[in-house]
């Protein structure tokens, strides 16, 4: 594996200590953004607020390494869990697509660790909602009300599998995009029709008010250190 020369070991620990201002990214008439390439501003983007880190970020978790064909993420779960969100703002239909690229490098019996998650504010009307579960721990300047997490299951069978979570309002859906453990240690190239699968999960929502208020990874807390390398995560029309 071959490690970029700028560590983001210390920006990321010595930011996380500072107050995180938002900037978010507005998707433009074209329908395209992209999410993570990364591209040679992946460290400063850590910086500058376009992307909103949350939890623990110790040594090892998080770095842009080479390990196929372009750069990628790379990250590793451990006993506390860690989101990197990029905060946006588009309509679903405007931008109705999501694709991206993944290897995780081990998996256990259990579905990945980390996940792709994207957040969507269903109307204006609901931004008061009582927030639940993972979204609870979100800073309330994120509008949210629905979680879309995209995994990678211990069965390769539970391929385009859809769940709807426990909490009380159901506000957020797991969606299965490949698993088993016979795929991994090798690229993927994965999409989703982030409009389809909503619509399956809140039916009594208006799509045409729904908007996308950011995408990213999050990592759950793992015994095991699972490892996932990821790249060219796109929203699309």
């Amino acid at each position: 594996m071959k490690w970029r020369g700028v560590a983001l070991l210390g920006l990321v620990t010595s930011l996380l200590a500072c107050t995180q201002q938002l900037r978010v990214t507005v998707v433009g008439p074209e329908g395209f953004l992209e999410i993570l390439g990364p591209t040679d501003r992946f460290a400063t983007n850590l910086e500058d607020g376009t992307w909103l880190r949350l939890g623990d970020m110790a040594r090892g978790r998080l770095a842009v390494t080479k390990t196929g064909p372009a750069e990628n993420v790379f990250v590793r779960a451990g006993p506390k869990g860690f989101s990197l969100l990029r905060p946006v703002d588009t309509r679903l239909l405007a931008t109705p697509f999501l694709a991206w690229s993944w290897n995780p490098e081990t998996l256990t019996d259990a579905d990945h660790p980390a996940a792709i998650v994207v957040g969507f504010m269903s109307s204006p009307q609901h931004l008061d909602e009582d927030r639940y579960g993972y979204l609870d721990t979100l800073p309330n300047t994120l509008p949210v009300n629905r979680l879309l997490e995209i995994r990678w299951a211990a069965s390769a069978l539970k391929r385009g599998h859809q769940t709807i979570s426990g909490d009380p309002e159901n506000n957020t859906t797991i969606y299965v995009a490949r698993g088993g453990r016979e795929n991994t240690g090798r690229w993927w190239r994965d999409g989703v029709e982030l409009s389809k699968v909503y619509e399956t999960a809140w039916p009594q929502d208006r799509l045409r008010d729904v908007r996308i208020t950011f995408v990213g990874l999050k990592v759950a807390e793992a015994d095991f250190p699972s490892a996932l390398s990821i790249a060219d995560i796109n929203l699309f029309r």
